[in-house]
């Protein structure tokens, strides 16, 4: 899911069913989100990754993304740490 913002476009999901790691899957919906985030216009993606989710970091460095900053938040009862990853576009 795309988000447009006055600070670029956040990808805010992007998760696959696990028998489907490994397919080139992932790298073609993270394409398609680039893509359409550049037809907007936008100059920038970001998103937030789980600080934990080790796996998902190496795919958005993969991707071009680097980490900027954290940010946490409440989910339920826990606090959760992410690690903003951003990407910048043309």
């Amino acid at each position: 899911m795309l988000i447009r913002s006055d600070s670029g476009v956040e990808l805010s999901k992007l998760y696959l069913v696990p028998d489907q790691h490994g397919t080139g899957a992932a790298t073609a919906l993270m394409d398609a989100a680039l893509d359409a985030a550049s037809q907007w216009g936008a100059h920038r993606v970001w998103l937030g990754v789980n600080q934990k989710n080790q796996r998902a970091q190496r795919f958005y460095t993969k991707s071009g993304f680097t980490i900027s900053g954290t940010r946490t938040f409440q989910l339920g009862v826990h606090i959760e740490n992410d690690y903003v990853m951003v990407r910048e576009l043309g």
